[in-house]
């Protein structure tokens, strides 16, 4: 009886370790055919370089894979770095461009029209207040291909970084408008202005 249960086991192992091959084989062209990347470096550059192209930025070099995605660096026209990054099926997880670093704001607070007005000579349009940081405020704005992107805006009114998250801002997730200008609206309380003390 024992060498029975054993050659069932055998046989077991067998089918399963076969059907498994036949289910890694038959899935293979389904993953290639549905954008996985399968390690063609040129596909991966092509897809990056077509992202870079969309936000306005200098064709990448250099890719920097990782098990869940890819990552590769570049600059915009003015010469500010930029980061561009892939989930392993060729979606933009992420766009952000940081400018060049300027020293800590001193100085006057810019009002609410004037952070509206170099976001606008900026190329994006206002969508809402988010935020207010430490250094900065955190801003919606619709910029490139009217895409949402967040804007950190010091207190000056400049532009400190851009980034895009199309599955976190894209409207097909909903994403609502709601700082802390609309929550105290809602909730009744004054509304505090962009500059401290308001």
């Amino acid at each position: 009886m024992d060498m029975t249960v054993s050659k069932t086991r055998n046989l077991i192992a067998i089918g399963t370790a076969l059907t498994l091959g036949a289910s890694i084989a038959a899935a293979t062209p389904a993953l290639a055919q549905s954008g996985w990347f399968t390690g063609d470096r040129d596909q991966i550059t092509r897809q990056m370089n077509e992202v870079a192209a969309r936000y306005d930025l200098q064709p990448v070099a250099y890719i920097e894979a990782d098990d869940d995605e890819f990552e590769a660096y570049t600059q915009d026209a003015q010469g500010n770095r930029a980061k561009i990054e892939l989930d392993r099926y060729g979606n933009v997880d992420e766009v952000e461009i940081k400018f060049e670093r300027r020293a800590n704001f001193v100085g006057n607070y810019a009002s609410e029209s004037e952070v509206r007005r170099s976001i606008e000579d900026a190329g994006y349009e206002f969508v809402a207040l988010v935020d207010r940081k430490k250094r900065h405020y955190e801003i919606m704005a619709r910029g490139a291909n009217d895409e949402m992107a967040e804007l950190h805006v010091d207190f000056g009114g400049a532009i400190s970084k851009v980034k895009y998250e199309p599955a976190k801002f894209g409207s097909e997730r909903g994403w609502a408008p709601e700082g802390p200008r609309e929550r105290a609206e809602r909730q009744g309380e004054p509304a505090a202005g962009f500059a401290r003390g308001n």
